[in-house]
């Protein structure tokens, strides 16, 4: 199931910080942007699907698995160049996912993983907090290939009643860490289908980077989910 809804958070004044750099796509947001997203996304088997923000332009298009491998997700820009891979981890000890781009990190950077061929490089982490009372994930950046550094923490708030829906934010790690982004809450778009949910992210974001962070969550949330059903 996507993200649910409730009383949107004002993210008007509010600023991540982010640096180009920082940001999977190379350039943090200017104002507070929204994006709407197919809820399953990763296991997504059909033809491509644009993503679009709150003026219905196209922001980012995620590639039909008839093209890409079952564990791996590929997202292009509106132009069509590819700008990140979003890959699983199988055999990881606790839920993890891969982002990587088609460009270094930081110069001499090597290359770890290929996309049919052509290099990928690590740029950031999406993984579970296993002891979180709540479910909680974080969002790891790297600097070369050295290990990670938390930047985001993601926090999931389950509905009443063990429901599959649910709301996100994205803040600052620790004790009241600001909010600078929520999954299923909305102050600039109404929802519209069952199907969708919303990433809302503020001024200074990485909105390609979140669009990652959102679907990762999905997957795994979702995963849990079955696990429970079946067992």
């Amino acid at each position: 199931m996507g993200c649910g809804s409730s009383t949107p958070l004002d993210l008007s004044g509010s600023d991540g910080g982010f640096a180009a750099e920082q940001c999977v796509g190379g350039c943090p947001t200017e104002s507070p942007t929204a994006l709407v997203v197919k809820q399953k996304f990763f296991s997504w088997s059909g033809d491509d699907f644009a993503v679009k923000d709150q003026t219905g332009a196209t922001r980012f298009v995620v590639k039909g698995k008839v093209l890409t491998m079952r564990d791996k997700m590929v997202i292009t820009n509106e132009a069509g160049e590819k700008v990140a891979m979003v890959q699983k981890k199988i055999l990881s000890l606790r839920p993890t996912f891969q982002v990587y781009t088609y460009k270094p990190n930081t110069e001499g950077q090597e290359s770890t993983e290929d996309d049919s061929g052509t290099p990928v490089y690590r740029f950031a982490m999406v993984e579970k907090q296993l002891l979180a009372l709540t479910p909680e994930f974080c969002w790891k950046l790297y600097k070369g290939n050295e290990d990670p550094e938390t930047k985001l923490l993601a926090k999931v708030q389950m509905s009443l009643g063990g429901m599959a829906r649910f709301t996100m934010d994205i803040k600052v790690p620790g004790e009241g860490g600001t909010v600078l982004g929520t999954c299923g809450q909305s102050s600039m778009i109404q929802l519209q289908g069952k199907n969708t949910y919303i990433i809302e992210v503020a001024k200074g974001m990485d909105l390609l980077g979140m669009l990652c962070l959102a679907v990762a969550v999905d997957d795994m949330r979702e995963e849990k989910n079955v696990h429970n059903a079946g067992g």
